[in-house]
C-alpha cells in the first residue's frame, strides 16, 4: 500500500514538473554555453585542467566529475538543447523525490513530505538550475548526491550501521566534485550527529575526522586561490572590494537571512512589494533615475529581512508547539543557512543571488515551510483542511506560472537566435579562408551598438559555429572576441579570423593588415522582421 502511494505521488510530482517546465524544450544556448562548447571543441581533459592551479584543484576547482558530463553532452550534441533538457528534467524529478524521502525520513509525516517535494519541484526562485544549460550539468547532480548522502546518513543514525556512514561520506565527496558549493555537507554531517546523537563537539569531530580534515584543506586552498592567485579576477567576487573580509562577514549574516523569505517570494513579486512601500514612504526616490535600483536592491533587502524575521518567529513557535519535529526543524534550518555560505564571496547585482544558487537551499526551506503548514493545520482542525489545501494550490500554481513566464521569454529569445543561425547557414554554409565578418543592424541588443540577439561577443559565436570547417585556429577559442563588443582580426600560422560591428574600425584594420575584400562577409540584421540580409557586395565595394 505504501509503495503504491509512493508510485502515485511520483507520477503526480512528475506531471507537476512537466506543467511548470514544459516550455523548456524550446530553449537554446543563452551565453556561457558558447564558451563551454568552444573549449570542449578544442581542449582535451588534461588541457582543460591545466588552467587551474594546484590549490584550486585541491579545493574542488574544475569540477572534475561534471566536466566529463559536459564533454559528453556538448561533444555529442553540439547546438542542441534537447539532451540537456531531458537530463535536467530527469534530475529535477529525482531531486524532488529525494526531498520527499528526506522529509519523510526526518518528520515521519506523509503530508509534510508531499508538500516539501511539490514546493521544491515548483520553486521559481531556483528555476535557473533546471532551465539554464550552463548550470544544470553541475548543480543538479551535485544536489542529487547531497540528498542521497543525507538519506544514507539518517539510515546510519537510525540503525548505527557503519556501511551507511561511510557511504554517506563517499557520496558527500562525489557531490563536492560535481560542484564545490556542496562543501557545506562536510559541516552539516558532524553537526547533525550532535543534534541527533546528543554527543559533544569533540566526539563528533573524532567521528568525522576524515571529512573535517578534508574540509579544512579544501577551504584553505580555495581561500588562498581566491585571495592570492586570482585576486580581483572578476568584479563578482569580494576580492575587488577594498574591505573583503568585512564584506564576507556581512554576506555571511545577510545572505542566509534574506534568502529565507526569498525562497517563497519570487523576484517579480518582491520588486512590486518594494516599489509599493517606496511609493508610500519615499516617492521622490522611486521616481528618480536610480529608483528601480533602490527598489530592487535596498528596498527589497529590507523587506526580505522583515519577512525572514517573521518566518523565524513562526519557527520558534513551531519549535515550542511541535516537539515531535523539533530536531527536524533544527536540522532543516541549519541545512538552509549553511547552503548559502559558499556564496558569501560573491557580490549580488540586486537583493537576490543568482537563481541557481538557491537550488540546494530550497530543499530544507521546503521542509521548514511544510512543517509550519502542518502545525497550522493541526491547530485549526480538520474544518480548515480544504482552505489550507486550496491556498497551497494557489501558491504552487503561482510559482509554476512564474517559471512558465520566464521560460516563455527565453523561448522567444531562443527562437530568434536559432532563426538567426539558420539564416546564416543558408546564406553562408561555408566561408572563405581567413574570413572577416561585419554585422550591423537596426536595433541594439543588451548594450549600445550590439546589433544581434546574442548576449556574448558575436565574433566568438561565429568561430564556434564555423569551427567544424577547420578554418579557425583552436588557440582563438580561448577567449578571443568573447566580450560582447569586442572586435578585431588575428592570424596564426596562415589562419585568420575577424569580426567587426564598426565599419570604420574594419576599414582601418583592412588597410593595416593588408586584407583582401574577398575575405569580407557583411550582414545586416533587421530586428523588426527578424531577417538576416546579405550586404557583402556593397560593403566590399566601400572597402575597395
Amino acid at each position: 500500500m505504501k509503495i503504491n502511494r509512493l508510485i502515485i505521488f511520483s507520477v503526480i510530482l512528475f506531471a507537476i514538473i512537466l506543467v511548470a517546465y514544459h516550455q523548456l524544450f524550446q530553449i537554446f544556448y543563452q551565453q556561457d554555453e558558447w564558451m563551454a562548447l568552444g573549449h570542449i571543441m578544442t581542449q582535451t581533459f588534461p588541457e582543460y585542467f591545466k588552467q587551474f592551479s594546484g590549490t584550486a584543484l585541491l579545493g574542488g576547482g574544475g569540477r572534475p566529475l561534471s566536466v566529463p558530463l559536459q564533454y559528453f553532452l556538448f561533444g555529442n550534441f553540439p547546438f542542441q538543447a534537447a539532451p540537456f533538457v531531458v537530463f535536467a528534467l530527469a534530475f529535477h524529478f529525482l531531486n524532488s523525490l529525494l526531498v520527499f524521502l528526506l522529509a519523510k525520513k526526518i518528520t515521519r509525516n506523509f503530508l509534510i513530505a508531499s508538500v516539501s517535494a511539490i514546493f521544491f519541484a515548483t520553486s521559481s526562485v531556483s528555476h535557473q538550475a533546471v532551465s539554464w544549460i550552463g548550470a544544470s550539468p553541475t548543480t543538479l547532480p551535485s544536489a542529487f548526491f547531497v540528498l542521497v548522502s543525507l538519506l544514507s546518513y539518517f539510515h546510519f543514525l537510525e540503525k548505527n550501521g557503519q556501511k551507511y556512514f561511510y557511504a554517506s561520506l563517499f557520496l558527500a565527496l562525489v557531490s563536492f566534485f560535481f560542484k564545490e558549493s556542496s562543501i557545506i555537507i562536510f559541516i552539516l554531517l558532524p553537526i547533525t550527529y550532535i543534534i541527533y546523537k546528543k554527543v559533544t563537539v569533540l566526539d563528533s569531530f573524532r567521528k568525522h575526522a576524515l571529512i573535517v580534515s578534508y574540509l579544512s584543506i579544501a577551504v584553505l586552498s580555495r581561500v588562498y586561490d581566491l585571495f592570492f592567485v586570482n585576486r580581483g579576477l572578476t568584479s563578482t567576487f569580494v576580492t575587488r572590494n577594498s574591505d573583503p573580509l568585512v564584506r564576507i562577514l556581512f554576506h555571511a549574516l545577510l545572505y542566509p537571512l534574506e534568502s529565507l523569505s526569498q525562497v517563497i517570494i519570487f523576484p517579480g513579486l518582491m520588486w512590486k512589494i518594494s516599489s509599493f512601500f517606496l511609493s508610500i514612504s519615499f516617492p521622490s526616490i522611486l521616481h528618480s533615475p536610480s529608483g528601480v535600483l533602490v527598489a530592487e536592491k535596498i528596498g527589497a533587502e529590507i523587506i526580505s529581512i522583515v519577512f525572514s524575521s517573521i518566518i523565524l518567529v513562526s519557527l520558534f513557535l513551531v519549535f515550542r508547539n511541535d516537539k515531535k519535529n523539533g530536531k527536524a526543524i533544527a536540522f532543516s534550518l541549519l541545512f538552509f543557512f549553511l547552503s548559502f555560505l559558499p556564496y558569501i564571496f560573491l557580490e549580488r547585482g540586486n537583493a537576490y543571488l543568482d537563481s541557481r544558487y538557491f537550488y540546494l537551499g530550497v530543499a530544507p526551506a521546503a521542509i521548514i515551510f511544510s512543517t509550519i503548514i502542518n502545525l497550522i493545520k493541526n491547530k485549526l482542525g480538520r474544518n480548515y483542511f480544504f482552505p489550507i489545501a486550496f491556498s497551497l494550490l494557489i501558491f504552487f500554481f503561482a510559482q509554476a506560472m512564474f517559471i512558465n513566464s520566464e521560460l516563455s521569454f527565453q523561448a522567444d529569445v531562443s527562437r530568434e537566435r536559432k532563426n538567426f543561425l539558420i539564416s546564416l547557414e543558408k546564406l553562408y554554409p561555408s566561408v572563405p579562408a581567413n574570413p572577416v565578418f561585419y554585422i550591423t543592424g537596426n536595433r541594439d541588443f543588451y548594450v549600445s551598438d550590439h546589433k544581434i540577439p546574442f548576449q556574448q561577443g558575436m565574433g566568438y559565436t561565429l568561430m564556434v559555429w564555423y569551427y567544424k570547417t577547420g578554418i579557425i585556429p583552436k588557440e582563438f577559442m580561448n577567449s578571443f572576441l568573447w566580450d560582447i563588443k569586442e572586435e578585431g582580426y588575428r592570424e596564426k600560422e596562415n589562419k585568420g579570423f575577424g569580426y567587426y560591428w564598426n565599419l570604420n574600425h574594419l576599414s582601418a584594420d583592412f588597410k593595416k593588415n593588408g586584407l583582401n575584400k574577398n575575405q569580407v562577409i557583411a550582414l545586416f540584421y533587421d530586428a523588426d522582421k527578424e531577417k538576416l540580409v546579405d550586404i557583402t557586395k556593397s560593403v566590399r565595394e566601400e572597402l575597395k
